[in-house]
């Protein structure tokens, strides 16, 4: 027993070495992929899409290839042409485990991976395991290619000293940037946030702050007939109604104003949102009417001065082909993806097309549907209100001749218009906002925002 315990611990470690932990790595990857139903087609086994089918059949050929290969291997001497395949086979094997992780952890975490996003796991220990898997592969690249170069380049003159210069300078660049990639992803896994840009900090804060109910809302589940004595408040609109960027959903505006009118007395409020981000006012309507069968007493439109954009593009959108190199950088990379946000702020800060919220002639268009929110939400038997939440505001100029044109046209089409500029006018831009990457209200204008219109409800009930 003694003498095949002996002969099986070296013939293991042999297999290891040699190609056996990236064969883990590879099956950890395939267990992720497989565990994945495809959505719009299934032709193979009714479960995967031809190109999932495909990307596991080469996984599995190449986990093969890597058994025979250390089978074979093991049993020759090893050499110093080995001493990179442990390294290698270590970090093949913290990349597979952490796709498979990610992949428990995040429903969406493999349309991703098929997307392109090869180290783009939002759960922190999954997120991490990649870093140190990117670190080791660095490790075998070096042992396996370093002494190599550098014997070439050892004691020469002239270009070759040059060259060996270079290449030591791109190496402590490297290595300077896979630091930046692990200080960034730590910051991500101990506090992400909001960053007005679909970057793995911006997922990894929905992950952690922003579960969905049953409906697929940021709310919890409603029945359908209100309790005895309470009232109900229906909060309609886009990603501000949906609270982005705040943590706490007790933060909002609706909630924040179901407890001013709570109170206030006589009745109990309950607050129920119906949001979806990068919407505009058809979308709320559809949203509105779904959201009427839980009987709303008040129906809130929280207008955001993106909502024309059906009739006139508004918020800009840019993507990058699938392929392309810089895509694929931004998609796998917490560092390149905080360098991509600053630098599309910087062009963000540019002159562009001119505010349609300018045009008096399109924005009496546009109220004409904000009139049929209103319209739906009466027949419904709900109190409507428009409330237009833009903390830009403050900022004069632009923002505020846009505001003052949009509350004047809705004031003058007879719509239940409730400005909010009034309130904000004691606070700066910067205490209004999630942070100087993404300029979403915060808690504080949702709660201030809330109070103008909780006295305006209760002047209606006096």
């Amino acid at each position: 027993m003694h003498g095949t315990r002996v002969l099986i611990c070296p013939a293991m470690t042999r297999w290891l070495r040699h190609g056996g932990l990236g064969a883990l790595g590879l099956g950890f990857l395939a267990a992720a992929l497989a565990s994945h139903r495809s959505e719009a087609e299934r032709a193979v086994f009714g479960r995967w899409s031809w190109g999932i089918a495909i990307v596991l059949g080469a996984l599995a050929v190449a986990a093969v290839g890597l058994v025979v290969r250390s089978v074979h291997q093991g049993r020759r001497a090893t050499g110093d042409r080995a001493s990179s395949f442990p390294w290698a086979g270590c970090g093949l094997l913290l990349w597979g485990g952490a796709q498979f992780l990610s992949s428990r952890f995040d429903a969406s975490a493999v349309t991703r991976l098929l997307d392109g996003g090869l180290c783009a796991s939002v759960h922190p220990l999954p997120s991490l395991l990649e870093w140190v898997a990117i670190v080791l592969l660095l490790i075998a690249a070096t042992c396996r290619w370093g002494p190599r170069l550098w014997s070439r380049v050892r004691g020469s003159t002239g270009a070759r000293a040059a060259l060996a210069n270079l290449g030591l300078t791109a190496v402590a660049v490297v290595a300077v940037l896979v630091l930046g990639e692990g200080l960034a992803r730590l910051r991500v896994a101990i506090h992400p946030t909001v960053q007005g840009f679909p970057s793995l900090s911006t997922l990894a804060w929905r992950m952690r702050y922003a579960p969905l109910n049953a409906a697929g809302q940021r709310d919890r589940d409603h029945p359908l007939t209100a309790p005895e004595g309470r009232a109900r408040l229906l909060v309609v609109g886009d990603s501000v109604a949906w609270g982005w960027g705040v943590e706490k959903t007790e933060d909002r505006f609706g909630e924040q104003l179901a407890r001013l009118l709570t109170a206030a007395g006589p009745r109990t409020w309950e607050s129920i949102t119906r949001a979806r981000s990068d919407t505009h006012t058809l979308d709320h309507i559809d949203l509105l009417g779904q959201a009427l069968a839980f009987h709303p007493d008040v129906a809130v439109l929280l207008y955001v001065f993106n909502d024309i954009d059906y009739l006139s593009r508004v918020t800009p959108r840019r993507r990058l082909g699938t392929l392309h190199p810089l895509r694929l950088l931004i998609a796998n990379s917490c560092l390149a993806q905080e360098v991509a946000v600053r630098v599309w702020l910087l062009s963000r800060a540019t002159p562009g097309a001119v505010d349609p919220y300018l045009d008096v002639t399109l924005v009496r268009q546009h109220l004409e549907d904000v009139r049929r929110f209103v319209e739906v939400a009466r027949a419904g038997g709900a109190r409507p209100l428009v409330v237009p939440l833009d903390v830009r505001v403050v900022q004069q100029g632009e923002p505020r001749a846009r505001y003052d044109l949009f509350v004047r046209e809705a004031v003058a089409a007879g719509l239940p218009i409730v400005p909010i500029d009034d309130a904000l006018a004691g606070s700066s831009f910067d205490e209004l906002t999630i942070n100087r990457i993404d300029r979403h209200p915060n808690a504080r204008a949702h709660g201030l925002a809330a109070a103008v219109v909780a006295d305006r409800l209760r002047d209606g009930t006096r």
